[in-house]
């Protein structure tokens, strides 16, 4: 195959074959991720008949080959979060800019970071090679972008030091708020990460790695303060920086200018602007706080489980983030 020819096309899967992993690709073209989520843009594109049934597929290995040939832009910053706690808007923000590219929650890149949990023969060296190519592939320009910037799943965090290993230079923040807060928005709306069993047995490394409806919630806090205290253990990695959902939308504009190093002109700044009014995951609705609302609706066994699972990381987290010099300003 020549890599040349996948020029305008998408990984957009990442699916077990009869030889090994296979890449199933989209031709996306010049179709801007502007979507919250990756798979909203895929899912518009596949509406288009010829885009749904003219795919092609490859071996995992030919990312690798299509990087060499075809190297799309390098990773701006890498974005972590604990779960709802601002990560979605940091990237409306980021996409309304043209000059940027903005990848989030792709799932054919937990397909390979999490490669070992389906089959135990993979090794680092391998999802560092298939990371950087896929990473490269997902980062094609297509409007002459000049920024990418890459959103991972919540559970990605446990993965940080593999995932520095593969982009050693890139910065990264970790996103995260209360705790509570992030247990209550579950508790309302659960998410994948929290149901027990939707993601593979062992991820977590809970014991037991599922539970019965009736501890769903207390599935979810200790699931929020693994995520919690992976981000705690990953302090002295390097290139890092923590930032809370208070700090929002000023934050990212400090960002981008004092920390991922891409200087923001004026127009762009306004540009951001234009996602504050709308809810972050459902741009057609306008953006309503409803903080206050779910901690005055919460009973005496949501508030235990904060306490016993997530007040201490809660702590820890704020006097990392508190320890950190402030941000350059000229």
């Amino acid at each position: 195959m020549n890599p040349a020819s996948f020029r305008g096309w998408t990984p957009i899967r990442i699916y077990p074959g009869a030889d090994g992993l296979m890449v199933d690709w989209c031709h996306l073209g010049e179709q801007r991720f502007v979507e919250p989520f990756f798979d909203q843009s895929v899912s518009g594109a596949l509406r288009n008949p010829a885009q749904r049934l003219f795919r092609r597929q490859t071996p995992i290995a030919f990312l690798a080959d299509f990087a060499r040939e075809c190297p799309g832009l390098p990773p701006s910053a890498l974005i972590y979060h604990l779960s709802r706690s601002g990560s979605t808007l940091v990237t409306q923000m980021l996409a309304q800019i043209p000059h940027n590219l903005v990848v989030s929650d792709a799932p054919p890149l937990d397909r390979v970071i999490n490669a070992q949990l389906h089959d135990h023969a993979v090794t680092d060296e391998q999802r560092i090679l298939w990371l950087r190519g896929l990473v490269s592939a997902l980062g094609q320009p297509r409007h002459g972008e000049t920024r990418f910037f890459l959103k991972l799943d919540s559970w990605h965090i446990l993965q940080l030091p593999l995932i520095q290993r593969a982009f050693p230079t890139v910065p990264w923040i970790f996103l995260y708020r209360d705790p509570l807060d992030v247990l209550l928005s579950h508790h309302q709306v659960r998410g994948t990460q929290v149901l027990p069993g939707v993601l593979p047995a062992g991820l977590f490394d809970l014991d037991p790695p599922w539970a019965p409806p009736a501890t769903f919630d207390d599935y979810a806090a200790r699931v929020i303060a693994q995520l919690a205290q992976a981000a705690i253990r990953h302090t002295t990695a390097g290139r890092g920086r923590f930032v809370h959902y208070t700090e929002l939308p000023g934050a990212v504009e400090e960002l981008c200018n004092f920390f991922f190093d891409t200087r923001l002109v004026p127009t762009e700044v306004a540009a951001m602007q234009q996602a504050l009014p709308f809810h972050a995951k459902h741009p057609h609705l306008p953006f309503v706080d409803a903080t206050a609302a779910r901690r005055a609706a919460a009973g005496p066994e949501l508030l235990a489980l904060a306490q016993t699972w997530l007040a201490e990381p809660y702590v820890r987290l704020e006097a990392i983030r508190l320890s950190q010099p402030p941000l350059h300003r000229t």
